[in-house]
């Protein structure tokens, strides 16, 4: 009888960088994540995207079960984005997006979203956003529900599991501790919600 050998089960952190594509090929040419997995003897795929203009945490495995799990709407993983717009949005816009806004695909809302401490200026200020969805576009279409446009979007963390000193193009390999972390919601979001119940009592 043919024997079978398991496939090895690989998970790994990538940090995108702008202008990559979050695809194994590109008929266009352009720069994609599969370009820096070329040392790899087994193959990979990245678990869900991020945009060509996007930066930040994404994940590669080839296990194809916690790729669906991840991805799948039930479980409500969350992700972390820095984001950057073109002015400074009121606390009423911000509210807005707390509340929900209709984009394509769906109602959205974010489930913490505040100003951030890094990227301020006088014209732009830095916002840190936590969604729990992952439709196509998401947080530009939100912000630009709210009329404004996204200058620059980093994704910090997904879940729990955070980017940390991780620089663009570096791959790191994930412990089962690590992967644990990505189903565990961001304790942002869940203290923003807890203090939104408390209010509705």
């Amino acid at each position: 009888k043919p024997v079978t050998i398991p496939k090895q089960k690989i998970y790994l952190a990538f940090y995108k960088p702008r202008q990559v594509m979050t695809t194994m090929s590109d008929p266009q040419g352009r720069p994609c994540v599969a370009d820096y997995l070329k040392h790899m003897k087994t193959r990979v795929f990245p678990v869900g995207r991020l945009d060509w203009t996007s930066e930040g945490l994404l994940l590669l495995t080839n296990d194809g079960d916690w790729a669906q799990k991840i991805l799948h709407p039930k479980e409500q993983v969350t992700k972390t984005y820095l984001v950057k717009v073109d002015g400074i949005p009121s606390s009423r816009d911000l509210e807005k997006l707390k509340k929900g806004v209709s984009i394509i695909g769906g109602k959205v809302r974010a489930l913490f979203v505040a100003f951030d401490r890094g990227g301020t200026s006088s014209q732009h200020r830095g916002l840190r956003v936590i969604i729990a969805e992952g439709k196509k576009h998401q947080v530009r279409l939100m912000f630009q529900k709210i009329g404004f446009d996204v200058l620059r979007l980093r994704r910090v963390a997904i879940g729990r599991l955070r980017l940390g000193s991780m620089k663009p193009g570096e791959l790191r390999p994930l412990t089962p501790r690590q992967r644990a972390l990505v189903f565990q919601q961001d304790q942002l979001s869940l203290r923003y919600q807890r203090s939104v119940e408390r209010t509705q009592i």
